[in-house]
């Protein structure tokens, strides 16, 4: 591990707890938890988890209350012993305001530019609202305590028969970060009951070779070269592009060895390799990128499939080796807004919207009702010289009366066979947050 930050964070409320954190270093070998108390085992003297803090609302005075007796305080979140994961504990959340929000965190050290997996086990009861649910989440800020980011993993909702996990990963931690917690929380404007167990933070490395991707098209390239990207994770593991050996090999359908190429450039992030075409028969090939650190008994390997054709049809829309949109042989960028194509609209209202948006700097639209769409809408587009990405986003097990995989996978395919060859369709949208 290299710089590391003593990082605090308290919740803008009433508190009445302050809290300390003890620094765990990673250890050679693994490395170890650095969330402070993760099951909630050690205790205060007033029996509330030691390390941990949560914000905390004043009560308002009772008329039998004595003039001399301090404001209540009081919180959303207690230690609970009813069935914990491990040990004795664990922390129990029970709010019934969807108003009412709050957070139990504790401060953590974490070390600007590396990347860190988090985890904990949640059960539920009960939790309602228009949010993913009970989760974890890690945030940082700055000096001035000015938030810059933050992982924040999908929770659980309704109510469980047992423990779930809740997992996440983080992205580089910002250099300018100076004050960092983890949070056991469920998502505003949710209520209900939530139980928290085993909360863990870890550094984590990502895999030294991450995915091959290629120029080619649909993994189908004819003339040229296909250039190959093969992701890396140098950094994650404090080595330079010297101190690695990479090489591509290039396997037909039978196994037999094609070609066998060096990368013409390797950085922290990614190598790229050339294939020209004159070097493949035409074919489906497997692409095997392997990467040797020799010194530090390190290697990692990715695999993918290119095609090398004889030709490559006419294509109406399409993405080229320099990553442009190329629709009818031309560049085109595509500039939109998300759409509504029949919601309140009168035929002559749908028009008068369209001949306004032609009218605009606009060339395409993105409706997410696509299952409403009809092919003439699609004509009154391209007669106006206008495109659509098609949305196929919501056609899922689970959503739209789709009972299974293959229920969504059916409807797509009947959208797709009657839009298909329209000259107004660019591209597909397929996901939407799922």
């Amino acid at each position: 591990m290299t710089r590391s930050k003593r990082c605090w964070t308290i919740h803008p409320a009433v508190f009445a707890l302050a809290v300390a954190v003890l620094a765990v270093p990673c250890i050679a070998g693994g490395y170890r938890n650095i969330a402070v108390n993760p099951s909630f085992e050690e205790l205060d003297a007033d029996g509330w988890a030691a390390g941990w803090g949560q914000t905390l609302e004043q009560l308002p005075p009772t008329a039998d209350a004595p003039p001399t007796e301090a404001p209540k305080l009081v919180g959303v979140y207690s230690v609970s012993t009813d069935s914990p994961r491990t040990g004795h504990n664990c922390l129990r959340f029970e709010n019934r305001d969807p108003k009412k929000y709050r957070l139990c965190t504790h401060p953590i050290d974490l070390a600007p530019g590396e990347r860190y997996e988090l985890k904990a086990w949640v059960r539920t009861q009960g939790i309602t609202g228009s949010g993913s649910g009970a989760t974890i989440c890690m945030e940082w800020s700055d000096e001035n305590g000015r938030f810059i980011g933050g992982t924040y993993p999908v929770g659980v909702k309704g109510t469980t028969s047992g423990w779930r996990r809740v997992y996440g990963r983080s992205d580089a931690v910002p250099e300018n970060a100076a004050k960092c917690h983890i949070a056991c929380y469920v998502r505003k404007g949710m209520t209900g009951v939530a139980w928290f167990d085993d909360v863990s933070v870890r550094p984590y490395r990502r895999p030294l070779v991450r995915a091959i991707s290629t120029n080619a098209y649909r993994g189908t390239f004819a003339g040229g070269r296909a250039l190959v990207r093969v992701g890396l994770s140098l950094d994650d593991y404090g080595l330079t592009p010297e101190q690695v050996t990479a090489t591509l090999k290039v396997s037909d359908e039978g196994g037999v060895i094609a070609a066998e190429t060096p990368p013409s450039q390797i950085a922290p992030e990614y190598a790229t390799f050339e294939l020209p075409a004159s070097s493949l028969a035409p074919g489906t090939y497997t692409l095997t990128c392997q990467v040797d650190v020799p010194r530090r008994r390190l290697s990692g390997k990715a695999s993918a499939t290119l095609t090398r054709a004889e030709a490559v049809g006419d294509r109406a829309a399409y993405i080229d080796g320099h990553h442009r949109l190329i629709v009818n042989g031309e560049p085109f960028f595509p500039l939109g807004t998300y759409w509504n194509t029949t919601r309140g609209h009168t035929t002559s209202l749908a028009e008068e919207h369209l001949d306004i948006y032609a009218d605009s700097a606009f060339n395409c639209i993105m409706p997410y009702d696509s299952w409403n769409i009809d092919p003439a809408y699609l004509d009154g587009l391209n007669k106006r010289g206008l495109k659509i990405i098609f949305s196929v986003k919501d056609f899922y097990k689970g959503r739209r009366g789709l009972a299974s995989e293959e229920d969504a996978r059916i409807v797509i395919e009947s959208y797709v066979e009657r839009f298909k060859d329209h000259p107004a369709l660019i591209a597909w949208y397929i996901n939407d947050e799922l």
